[in-house]
This record gives C-alpha cells, sequence and structure tokens, in this order.
C-alpha cells in the first residue's frame, strides 16, 4: 500500500498546484506573524488552506463502479476546520441540510458542494475561499470562490482549459490580484497572468519563452517566489527567481539545477534543499548562500516547510527518486539545521506525505474506511520522542 500510495502522490506533487494564499491587508503580510503564508505547505498540491480562525479542506466523494469495480470520482466539496478545536464540518450554513445521501455522498443541494474541482487547488483571500471548478464536458477551468459560511458560490472568471483533473494551475495573492501560472501547450510557453478580482480582467505580466515551468509560487512584501525549470539544450536549467509586483522585475536569485524545494523564514531568508547535497540557508539581500545540513542515505530528495520556529523536512520523495529502502519520516530542525525530532511516518498505516505546519497543528492525510480523512499533531508536541497522530473524524 505504501508504494502505491506514495508513487501516486509524487505524481501529483510535480504537476503544478495551488499554493496557500496570501492575505496582503496586513502591513507584514503575515498571519499569526508568519511573514511568508506559503512557506508552511509542503510540496505542491495544497488541499488545505489557512484563515484567521481556522482552516478550509478540499475533499472528493467516491464511489466504486459494480460492473468495472474502479473508483470514481462523484463531486467535490469543501469543510472547515476549527483552529480551536480541532473539529470538521461541512462548509455549509444550511440549519437543515444532512450534506450526505444514504451511499456516504455530499448533496448536491448542500453548500459545501462545489461539484467537480482541479485538486489541489484552494486559496483563502479576504474572507473568501478559492477554488478552481472544472467542466469535463469543455475542460474549462475556471476560478470560483465560496463565503465563509458556504452560502455564496461566484464564478469569477475562466481562466483557461485543462486536458484532464490531474493537471493544476498554481496561484497566489497580491492585494486584491491573483498571479496565476498558466502555459500555452501548443509551445510549452509558461506565463504568469494577473487576474484583478474585482474587474474580472486578466493580462499576461510574465512569460518564460522557452520550455519549461515555474512552482511553489511563494509572496513576500510586494514580491512573489518561486522556482523556474528552463529547457537547454537535452537539460533543464533551475533556479529561484523573484518577480516585484511593484516594478514588474524578475531577478534570478539563486541557480541550481538539482534544487528540489524551498520556504522563506523571514524577509531577508530562504531555506532552499539541493538534492544529493541537503539544506542551504541563502541571504536574499546579498545572494549568498552556505550548506547548514548536509544530506545522508534519508535524505537525498526533500520537501521543506516553515512554521514560523522549525523547519520541517519530508522525506517521502526520497524512497522513489534515489533509495527504495527509504523509512518515510519528518525531520524537524532547527534554523541553524540542527535536528529537534523526528517523526516516523510508517508507524500510521496508510499515513500520507505531510500537508501543512503552523504554531497550531501539522497536518497530514490518512486513507480509512471512511475515504481520506485529516490527521494532525500539535505543535507543542512536535518535539516529543513518543508524538503521535489524532485522526479528525
Amino acid at each position: 500500500m505504501k508504494k502505491i500510495v506514495g508513487i501516486t502522490l509524487i505524481g501529483i506533487s510535480i504537476l503544478l498546484s495551488s499554493c496557500a494564499t496570501q492575505d496582503n491587508t496586513q502591513v507584514d503580510n503575515s498571519i499569526n506573524g508568519i511573514v511568508c503564508q506559503e512557506s508552511p505547505y509542503f510540496g505542491n498540491t495544497m488541499e488545505i488552506v489557512i484563515s484567521e480562525d481556522g482552516y478550509y479542506s478540499q475533499k472528493s466523494s467516491f464511489g466504486v463502479d459494480e460492473d468495472t469495480k474502479q473508483i470514481n470520482s462523484e463531486g467535490d466539496y469543501l469543510t472547515y476546520i476549527s483552529k480551536e478545536t480541532g473539529k470538521e464540518t461541512y462548509l455549509c450554513s444550511k440549519l437543515e441540510c444532512t450534506h450526505i445521501d444514504e451511499k456516504k455522498h455530499t448533496l448536491s443541494s448542500c453548500n459545501a458542494n462545489i461539484k467537480s474541482a482541479l485538486p489541489g487547488s484552494m486559496g483563502y483571500h479576504n474572507q473568501w475561499v478559492y477554488v478552481l471548478t472544472y467542466n469535463e464536458s469543455t475542460y474549462d477551468v475556471t476560478l470560483t470562490r465560496v463565503s465563509k459560511d458556504g452560502s455564496v458560490h461566484e464564478d469569477i472568471m475562466v481562466v483557461g482549459q485543462s486536458p484532464d483533473k490531474a493537471s493544476y494551475y498554481q496561484y497566489v495573492f497580491f492585494d486584491d490580484n491573483i498571479y496565476m501560472v498558466n502555459k500555452i501547450e501548443e509551445t510549452n510557453t509558461i506565463y504568469i497572468d494577473k487576474i484583478d478580482i474585482n474587474k474580472k480582467e486578466k493580462e499576461s505580466v510574465y512569460s518564460l519563452d522557452k520550455e519549461g515551468s515555474i512552482w511553489n509560487l511563494k509572496v513576500v512584501g510586494d514580491n512573489i517566489f518561486g522556482i523556474q525549470s528552463e529547457k537547454k539544450g537535452e537539460d533543464y536549467k533551475k533556479s529561484i527567481i523573484k518577480y516585484n509586483c511593484t516594478t514588474k522585475e524578475v531577478e534570478t536569485i539563486v541557480e541550481e539545477d538539482l534544487i528540489i524545494s524551498y520556504t522563506i523564514v523571514d524577509e531577508n531568508t530562504i531555506y532552499y534543499y539541493v538534492e544529493t547535497e541537503g539544506l542551504y540557508e541563502l541571504n536574499i539581500n546579498n545572494k549568498e548562500s552556505k550548506l547548514i545540513r548536509e544530506c545522508d542515505e534519508e535524505t537525498k530528495s526533500v520537501y521543506l516547510a516553515y512554521d514560523g520556529t522549525y523547519l520541517y523536512m519530508d522525506n517521502l520523495i526520497n524512497e522513489y527518486r534515489y533509495n527504495e529502502n527509504s523509512h518515510h519520516q519528518i525531520i524537524v530542525c532547527d534554523l541553524n539545521g540542527k535536528e529537534i525530532n523526528t517523526i516516523d511516518m510508517e508507524a500510521n498505516e496508510n499515513l500520507l506525505p505531510a500537508s501543512f505546519c503552523d504554531e497550531n497543528y501539522l497536518f497530514a492525510t490518512h486513507f480509512s474506511p471512511k475515504g481520506e480523512q485529516w490527521t494532525y499533531i500539535k505543535h507543542e508536541d512536535i518535539t516529543k520522542k513518543d508524538v503521535s497522530w489524532t485522526n479528525i473524524e
């Protein structure tokens, strides 16, 4: 089961997907003191986003075809998880709504139902939950937003098309604009669109004219960071770039072909991970970097996240890229790269990669008879050697 689940998720995670969102109504561009709201997220597939008082989650209902025995998606829905209690509820304000039918599928009349949506395409900004809904007949991808109680669903605009539900767009927020990575299939050209939410207008502000990709977007101040990969000959060259939303200038922060992930801890500092080398600390201003933690056989390739206190390294991808005998774990470090704790991810059956961490929880998902469910570790328990996961029911 570990192999099947892991391979599926690794395949998903390398696609472009939604990142956590940025509420720029605050002067320091932060919630709960975290300068970069995207830094608490592992990898690229985001099916949970943070708000001021809780978390919003994107889930799918599944059914089994009696003839083919295949598992089919039967619609997507949104839930809300309270920061205070950790309790999860359907994002629905209808007083008499039962939310699900006798087959445990979300009712089409329920506020939480969003029909079909691209996986990991959530965002949160200025009291609205955003998601990319998908028309399986026309292949149109529509930017849709839902009010915090689920009562209002509004389509902003069609942002493009997708050949299937496994293809993602990635976006972040700056002021009342969305900056979204898109791609022209005919030429493989990657570009960034600026979408004015209020005017419902779109314009291209940056393009990569060579075949390549841009992913892992993060916002700090008026700058959008991302990992850019562009084809040069038979190889691809990777770099971390910075796009300034005010000046519209693009700057290369660091070039490293084997970079796999990065996280931002403050306005001046980035931590990034180079496969087969280890963890680097980078000064954004002078672009000087240093290796602060060398990799070993278990950490040749990891995804990074930062919760405002600790760095996290999830090594699931290590098994499929370098060491098939690798043990899935999360290494918790301080900002000097010193190991604080190791969280065993294989002690819990069907536990999937970590998704998000902040000053309250570390979230992951797991499979159960009820389907895919969230599970968490309280932040206060992160450094305990016997730490265990608690399932959200």
